[in-house]
């Protein structure tokens, strides 16, 4: 599967289908877009932070 990363992490549906899903390889292009921000002490967990967990889940090994 091929999908842009802004679309799959805000559509619900589709990550559902993720999850139910096991892969052998993931490989996301701009991964560093896929990282939660830090301010005034607290952390932000943005929609694309929350699609790389729910790739690295307890199916497999992140890097």
């Amino acid at each position: 599967m091929i999908v842009r990363l802004d679309h799959i992490s805000r559509n619900e549906e589709l990550q559902a289908k993720l999850e139910q899903t096991d892969w052998d390889l993931i490989i996301c292009d701009e991964a560093h877009k896929m990282s939660a921000t830090y301010f005034g002490g607290e952390v932000s967990y943005t929609k694309r932070y929350r699609l790389g967990q729910l790739l690295s889940g307890p199916r497999g090994t992140s890097c």
